[in-house]
């Protein structure tokens, strides 16, 4: 089976599904998915009568399906939570390549720096795969080709006063690079959208309506 092309835009719809779409590879049919968390599966739907068309590779693959999104090298990415991995698919055919982000247990190094809890993973402007890490309230950062870990790019400092994470409180699904460059990450615990600079830690807060920003840092 072919990767179809998908057509919606990483949606939350509910606690245990969202949508997906980022630039899939040409040529393939179109269609939606969907990904299932308390099913841990990727569903694939009929984008114009709504029919189940199956499941990407097959079902029962991701557990605790969040957010997911082509690479530039083609392939999906998805945030497996409830095991704290980001898995790789074969951007045409669908065919689950492996873990792409996830620690090793039979290493005693952490070849993940303390991912728990992945709901959203986004390709940077560096090339480089940003993860929100839900449970511990960081963003980290991986290499873009290998999955070696980079260092956390959203992370409190407990040594100092200030708040580098700018109050970051459940880093969720739906975390994405803006056209200015900047990665807004939505905070759930705390109904706030938080946004940060490329460069060094620093943070704006952002209300819902209407839209303001309180920089931080």
């Amino acid at each position: 089976m072919h990767l179809c092309r998908t057509t919606a835009f990483l949606v939350v719809l509910t606690a245990t599904m969202s949508l997906g779409r980022a630039a899939p590879p040409s040529g393939t049919a179109p269609c939606l998915m969907a990904s299932g968390y308390n099913s841990e599966s990727i569903h694939l739907f009929d984008p114009v009568t709504g029919a189940k068309l199956g499941f990407l590779d097959a079902a029962g693959l991701v557990p605790g399906a969040q957010s997911m999104r082509y690479g530039p090298d083609g392939n999906l990415y998805v945030c497996a939570e409830k095991v704290d991995r980001v898995l790789r698919f074969d951007g045409a055919t669908g065919t689950l390549l492996g873990t792409f982000v996830g620690d090793d247990p039979n290493t005693p190094q952490d070849e993940d720096g303390g991912l728990d809890g992945p709901t959203a993973a986004v390709f940077g402007p560096d090339g480089h795969l940003y993860v929100a890490s839900f449970d511990t309230d960081r963003v980290l950062r991986y290499d873009g080709t290998t999955g070696a870990f980079l260092g956390a790019f959203v992370a409190d400092d407990p040594a100092t006063p200030a708040n580098e994470a700018g109050g970051l409180d459940g880093p969720d699904a739906g975390m994405t690079f803006g056209p200015d460059g900047r990665l807004y990450v939505p905070s759930f615990q705390s109904n706030q959208i938080l946004r940060f600079d490329a460069g060094p830690a620093r943070s704006s807060t952002c209300s819902t309506s209407p839209v303001r920003c309180h920089v931080r840092g």
